[in-house]
């Protein structure tokens, strides 16, 4: 019971860093063509870094996997990786995103037993991909966390 408190605290955390980022970002910039384009416009670079790492380090802990890990290091990753100076940053940082959406479905699916959690969520975010209406990866982004840290809470409740 103790345990499950403890990552219901975490993942209730990580889910309040990632709101309040995103929150903060619409309401001063708009919605983005994706969430990593916040970077561009921030005075403070270094949110950008606190946001995906915060996000990522409690999830990491919640999770307590090696798919949650691995999904908490391409989110890191991804957060490092933004300044874009060379093409390899870039592509560094698209693989980081890709590879933390796609290990965080993998978690839910095969941790929390919610194949149908994952493929709902999966499911939308590939017709997002293929419609390509604008800032489409906004929403994947944001809809990926959000199906990820639901199949999480789920997993704890039911423990």
């Amino acid at each position: 019971m103790e345990n499950s408190i403890a990552k219901l605290i975490l993942t209730l955390i990580s889910t309040i860093i990632f709101t309040t980022y995103v929150v903060c970002i619409w309401k001063k910039f708009g919605v983005l063509r994706s969430i990593s384009a916040s970077f561009e416009r921030l005075i403070h670079k270094e949110w950008f870094l606190v946001f995906t790492w915060g996000t990522a380090i409690f999830l990491m802990l919640a999770g307590e996997s090696g798919l949650s890990f691995g999904a908490g290091i391409f989110l890191m990753f991804s957060g490092i990786s933004i300044r874009g100076k060379y093409l390899s940053d870039e592509l560094i940082h698209m693989i980081g995103a890709t590879g933390a959406i796609f290990l965080g479905y993998l978690f839910v699916w095969l941790n929390c037993d919610l194949l149908w959690l994952a493929s709902i969520g999966a499911g939308a975010n590939i017709l997002m991909w293929i419609s390509k209406f604008k800032n489409h990866t906004w929403w994947i982004e944001v809809l990926a966390f959000y199906v990820i840290i639901a199949g999480l809470f789920i997993h704890i409740l039911k423990l």
